[in-house]
C-alpha cells in the first residue's frame, strides 16, 4: 500500500489504505509518518502497519489486521509509536499491537494497551463494521466502548474520514477510530 523510508516525512489524512496484497503501510529507516483520520488494513499474514527503525504518530484512525500472523501495528528495531483516539483490531488470535514502548491514549483495542483512557473490547466482531474483510471500517454496530473511548482536544480533527463533525470542546468523549457513524 504505502512505503515511507530513508528519512522521508509523510502526512496521511482522511485516506483509506486497504486491499493491498503486501499489507497496508511500512515505515522504515528513520522515516516519520503521521496518520490521521485513516482506515488501514493488512492482508492475510501481513501487518496493517509495520514500523521498522522509524516513527509513527496515529490519531483518530481505524487499523485492522486480517488472519495469519498479522498485527494492526507491529514495531521493530528502534521504532517509536504514538496512538491516540484510535481503534485497533486483528482477526489473528495474537495481540493486535506488538510495539514495545508504544505510547497510547484514549484508544480502543481487543487487548488493553497500557496508557491513559484506553479501553479493552475483547475479540473483534466483523459485524462492528460495514465490511471488515474489504477494509471498509465504517462503523455499523460498534461496541459501546468505542462510542466514548476517544477524547477530543484542541487541535484534533474537526471531522471524521467522511467529513462528519466531531465534538469541538476539550475533553469531550468521542468515537475511537476514523469514523463517526
Amino acid at each position: 500500500g504505502l512505503l515511507v523510508e530513508s528519512e522521508a516525512l509523510a502526512w496521511i489524512d482522511r485516506s483509506s489504505i486497504v486491499r493491498n496484497a503486501g499489507g497496508g503501510i511500512r515505515a522504515r529507516t528513520n522515516a516519520a509518518l503521521t496518520l490521521r483520520n485513516c482506515f488501514v488494513a493488512g492482508a492475510i499474514g501481513e501487518h496493517a502497519i509495520l514500523v521498522q527503525d522509524a516513527t509513527i504518530d496515529v490519531l483518530y484512525s481505524t487499523i485492522g489486521a486480517n488472519f495469519g500472523i498479522s498485527r494492526a501495528l507491529a514495531c521493530e528495531g528502534t521504532a517509536s509509536a504514538t496512538i491516540r483516539n484510535s481503534l485497533l483490531t486483528s482477526l489473528d488470535v495474537a495481540d493486535e499491537v506488538q510495539c514495545p514502548g508504544v505510547v497510547a491514549s484514549h484508544s480502543a483495542s481487543e487487548v488493553l494497551i497500557p496508557g491513559m483512557g484506553n479501553v479493552e473490547l475483547g475479540e473483534v466482531s466483523v459485524d462492528w463494521f460495514v465490511n471488515y474483510n474489504a477494509g471498509d471500517f465504517h462503523l455499523d454496530a460498534p461496541p459501546i466502548e468505542v462510542v466514548s473511548a476517544a477524547q477530543w482536544d484542541t487541535g484534533d480533527p474537526r471531522t471524521d474520514i467522511d467529513g462528519d463533525p466531531r465534538p469541538r470542546q476539550d475533553g469531550t468523549p468521542d468515537f475511537a477510530g476514523a469514523d463517526v457513524p
